[in-house]
């Protein structure tokens, strides 16, 4: 997947009622903490949560996509999402 595409994944995400402010991947597409732990531990929280809210699956898959990436890249899909937003 490249960057862009993954960052159109992020727009599709906010669009969910429960991640319209970034639900469990905040950590990551808000505050901009792209390390692999933050990424993991949001991971983690979806495979928690007792509810499922809508979106929950493309979080998901948005977060193990951006650990295929490095540390900047990750930030610059990040900036092309809140850029194009």
């Amino acid at each position: 997947m490249t960057k862009l595409e993954l960052s159109q994944q992020i727009k599709q995400l906010y669009e969910y009622d429960f991640f319209r402010c970034g639900g469990y991947a905040h950590i990551v597409t808000d505050d901009s903490n792209v390390d692999d732990g933050c990424i993991i531990y949001c991971i983690k929280e979806c495979y928690a949560s007792k509810e499922q809210p809508e979106g929950t699956r493309l979080c998901i898959e948005i977060l193990q996509e951006l650990l295929n990436y490095s540390e900047q890249e990750r930030e610059e899909i990040i900036d092309l999402f809140w850029n194009n937003r």
